[in-house]
């Protein structure tokens, strides 16, 4: 018999415990916000059937391509088609 993980922000690694929020980022209007919830919440974006994609970002010295918390070319990762169609497809 296996234990199944209870589906709660607590046990998720998205879950941040010392702020008591979700990481997820929601981007509206330029704005950055991160919703606040507690350890025994169910995802609230499962609940609403919003569909959860990991974007990463980065800044790398431009001469270097060393990864910087300074100045330098910010880089993206993103999955395919997350900003719409794209092009040759």
């Amino acid at each position: 018999m296996t234990n199944k993980i209870k589906k709660i922000c607590g046990n998720c690694r998205l879950y941040d415990s010392s702020e008591q929020r979700c990481k997820i980022t929601v981007l509206h209007e330029g704005e950055r916000y991160n919703m606040p919830v507690s350890p025994e919440d169910k995802c609230h974006m499962e609940e609403l059937g919003i569909e959860i994609q990991q974007v990463r970002w980065w800044t790398e010295d431009a001469k270097t391509g060393e990864k910087t918390n300074n100045n330098g070319v910010v880089k993206m990762e993103y999955p395919k088609g997350f900003f719409g169609e794209e092009e040759n497809e």
